[in-house]
């Protein structure tokens, strides 16, 4: 092929179609719009395939040339998809206790009910959460799936139902806010409505905070200090 009628196809090929008929639009033989010519012969995919080989490139070179971009795009959604598609398992699926387990302190109902029984006694939850604050995401969330029918969550609206402060509550992990550390002191941080749970009833309080305490000690030591903070504020009163 003549050097200056392909040079020119490069020029074209590398352009938006020109939507006017002047001298830009013809090719060196006089044909009119010969790109538009070659459209309405073919499909829109000739006409790139067309362009990609005036470029120089076939079309396995096109595939290639967008292959790097198209795996570095992949892997970035893959990450960022990682920790939903975790929780999203998590909470899905009880086969997961196979793969990984994290030791809590859950309330024995049937214990409970005796006196002077011990009531708060360890089992697990499916998932190996390695930060403090992880285990109590964990145990807020996801203590319905113990293993041990046994074990009831006292983090759900089904433990509040016979208060007062049952209507319209949602699971105390959506009231959480995360905790903050200071040696032997842990301060987990709640919203106002965490309430429901935190300053029900004295027997409400008692399983609710007493699992999460011991779950925070059996983590830590048992001179670790447990503070509530509700809105910013520490409370150190509750009203049963």
């Amino acid at each position: 092929m003549d050097p200056h009628l392909r040079s020119k196809g490069w020029a074209l090929a590398a352009r938006a179609l020109s939507g006017n008929d002047d001298q830009e639009a013809l090719n060196e033989r006089g044909h009119p719009r010969f790109y538009r010519e070659i459209f309405d012969a073919f499909t829109e995919q000739k006409v790139e395939q067309h362009c990609w080989r005036e470029r120089g490139l076939t079309i396995r070179a096109r595939q290639n040339h967008f292959s790097l971009a198209r795996s570095v795009m992949l892997c970035l959604v893959r990450l960022m998809n990682a920790r939903i598609v975790t929780a999203i398992l998590l909470a899905t699926c009880p086969f997961v206790t196979a793969f990984a387990d994290t030791k809590v302190v859950l309330p024995d109902y049937e214990r409970f009910a005796e006196p002077a029984t011990k009531f708060l006694l360890e089992t697990t939850i499916p998932g190996d959460f390695k930060t403090l604050e992880g285990i109590v995401w964990g145990l807020l969330a996801l203590s319905s799936q113990c293993p041990d029918k046994h074990f009831s969550s006292p983090f759900l609206p089904a433990a509040i139902s016979s208060s007062s402060q049952a209507e319209s509550a949602q699971p105390l992990y959506m009231y959480f806010r995360g905790l903050r550390r200071d040696g032997r002191k842990v301060i987990l941080r709640f919203t106002g409505d965490a309430n429901r749970y935190l300053n029900n009833t004295a027997a409400i309080q008692e399983l609710v905070k007493g699992a999460l305490e011991a779950t925070i000690r059996l983590h830590t030591n048992k001179s670790t200090t447990i503070y509530y903070e509700i809105d910013g504020e520490i409370v150190e009163e509750w009203d049963a």
